[in-house]
């Protein structure tokens, strides 16, 4: 690893995150739980995950791409523990900006075939919560399903593999958490679910491909 784009990576990241701490803590929803705590909790997050995006031999855009959703990702997984929301604009916000560069990306180098992908999984990603909304109506909320369509983006467009890793610990990660809620029937899927996603997009690829989930 490089450590000069590392070291502006880790920077960028913290920057981000005291900026973006700032202006919650201007929001009435947030200003009682942006502490100090949470504030550095953001930026070491932000901090690590930039710093291995820097390092990333990928297109510019599409690293970008990858820091605004893990910067949103953070902030709507502390915003939903600790207030069961996602809020609208963050996530609208975000998903237009990710697919955005996506999409720029698609058109300037980077391969047609992955933003196909990508918006089919954005679409297998909708339908499943919209199904599991109808039959189970209390068990997820709006958000969750339009949180669910901006995973799918983003993940299938590194790749299906990327993508059934997500749910697969997602679900596990819900599976463990979900007795803690069981008595109020409200569970705050979002974290576990942006947890996975941070977790695999930072993951490195030869460790996908030991485990034999690429070739």
């Amino acid at each position: 690893m490089s450590w000069a784009p590392a070291a502006m990576g880790a920077l960028s990241g913290v920057t981000v995150a005291v900026t973006m701490c700032r202006v919650l803590r201007q929001e009435d929803d947030a200003a009682g739980w942006v502490s100090g705590s949470v504030t550095a909790f953001i930026a070491v997050t932000l901090a690590c995950s930039f710093a291995v995006l820097a390092c990333r031999d990928e297109q510019l855009l599409v690293r970008l791409a990858m820091g605004v959703f893990i910067t949103a990702a953070v902030m709507l997984a502390v915003f939903d523990t600790v207030t069961f929301r996602l809020p609208n604009a963050l996530v609208l916000m975000s998903f237009v900006i990710v697919g955005g560069l996506l999409v720029f990306a698609a058109l300037t180098g980077a391969d047609p075939a992955r933003l196909a992908r990508a918006i089919e999984g954005m679409a297998t990603m909708v339908a499943v919560p919209l199904l599991a909304f109808a039959l189970w109506p209390k068990a997820l909320g709006v958000g969750d399903i339009k949180l669910s369509g901006f995973l799918g983006l983003v993940l299938a467009w590194h790749g299906w593999a990327q993508l059934l890793m997500v749910v697969v610990l997602g679900a596990l990660a819900a599976a463990i958490v979900a007795p803690m809620y069981r008595p109020q029937l409200r569970i705050a899927w979002g974290p576990p679910y942006l947890g996975a996603a941070v977790l695999v997009l930072l993951m490195p690829q030869q460790v996908l491909v030991d485990l034999s989930l690429v070739g």
